[in-house]
């Protein structure tokens, strides 16, 4: 969306004064931390499918989209948040998990 604009990530979101210049600085490197994820993982493909394929999933694995083993990303809070426990007078009871 930055580079559509043509403007940094701070301005887009309007993010103001010193957090917009650590949040452009934390963009820009998450950013190369990412193209250097996908660009380690395609090395060792033994053709260009393969490769892509590994790049593919390094790339889903830095944004969070497999959980299990992914360290990129962040866990819904929904999920584990709240669980639903019997109580003794037999009604439903919502618990928060923090």
């Amino acid at each position: 969306m930055s580079q559509a604009y043509h403007q940094p990530p701070s301005q887009v979101y309007e993010v103001k004064g010193a957090a917009g210049l650590f949040f452009d600085k934390g963009i820009y490197h998450f950013g190369r931390w990412v193209e250097s994820e996908v660009e380690r993982a395609g090395q060792d493909a033994l053709n260009a499918s393969f490769a892509r394929s590994q790049q593919q999933r390094a790339f889903a694995r830095c944004m969070g989209d497999d959980m299990s083993t992914s360290t990129a990303g962040f866990a819904d809070p929904y999920v584990a948040a709240t669980r639903a426990t019997e109580s003794e007078s037999g009604g439903e009871v919502i618990m928060s998990g923090y």
